[in-house]
């Protein structure tokens, strides 16, 4: 078991009623949050700006609300998101936050190909 997935357990409880995982709320430092921006204030070039720094991490969570992937995959793109981009308060440069991002699309792209011809198109039906 990976680093990684141990993270991912320790965030998981399962229902009482059927067993299955369910997300706990993650404890984040305030520090490490970003503030909300009110996007209806900001001019054409500001909004640019803020889209442009805080579109690495909203990729992501795009992706993780709105793909279907597995357990696994899930913590690691959580676990991506927790280390986070240097543009939004996290740790990785612009550069190695996007190679990391590609690699776990990849991996999930090797995912769904594993899956029926059905199953995959869902998935990326539901990824649009």
């Amino acid at each position: 078991m990976s680093s990684v997935s141990l993270a991912v357990l320790v965030n998981v409880q399962n229902c009482p009623c059927c067993g299955r995982p369910m997300r706990r709320p993650r404890h984040t430092l305030t520090g490490a949050l970003v503030a909300p921006v009110d996007t209806s204030r900001l001019s054409d070039a500001e909004l640019f700006r803020h889209y442009r720094r805080t579109a690495p991490v909203e990729d992501l969570r795009f992706f993780l609300r709105h793909a279907r992937v597995s357990a696994e995959l899930r913590g690691d793109g959580e676990a991506l998101l927790a280390i986070g981009c240097r543009d939004t308060g996290g740790t990785l440069t612009r550069s190695e936050w996007y190679r990391r991002l590609t690699a776990f699309q990849d991996r999930w792209r090797r995912e769904t190909a594993d899956t029926p011809a059905s199953s995959a198109s869902d998935a990326l039906a539901e990824a649009l």
